[in-house]
């Protein structure tokens, strides 16, 4: 949600200047994500929250203090290593990189299973409003970051 947010074409046509706080949940934040929220949004005291269903639904918090690095670290997925081929690669690792294209707007990525290798990377991408881009460009390193 505070991506499409950061995003929207009219976002600067809101002053968001006495916002202060608000909380995060339901999905892994891009450390970009959270300073955005934090300096743009003017949330400095923004916290993540996790939980599950059974709990109804929050189990845990960030404190408001806490440094960002902890809060976007505080909520993970259910398997933070894809191993492919014997290779260890952090699907955190790949999103902080690919978040920092000037065509995404937002990425997560997941291992899925491969006969071959183990498993194989999966990312699903979620382009900036008005980009325009082709997996196999990406995949070839032709679409790249400027």
């Amino acid at each position: 949600m505070f991506i499409f947010i950061l995003g929207h074409a009219d976002f600067n046509d809101y002053d968001l200047s006495s916002l202060r706080t608000g909380i995060m949940a339901g999905a892994p934040c891009p450390v970009e994500t959270m300073n955005d929220v934090r300096d743009i949004m003017h949330c400095p005291e923004i916290v993540i929250a996790f939980g599950q269903t059974e709990s109804s639904p929050v189990m845990t918090m960030t404190r408001r203090d806490d440094p960002v690095e902890s809060r976007v670290s505080t909520i993970g997925r259910m398997k933070e290593m894809i191993i492919r081929s014997g290779e260890n690669l952090y699907p955190r690792e790949i999103e902080e990189f690919l978040h920092k294209h000037p065509k995404i707007s937002d990425v997560y990525i997941v291992g899925i299973p491969d006969k071959r290798y183990g498993e194989q990377v999966l990312a699903a991408v979620i382009l900036k409003a008005g980009e325009q881009a082709r997996a196999y460009r990406f995949l070839q390193g032709q679409d790249r970051m400027t």
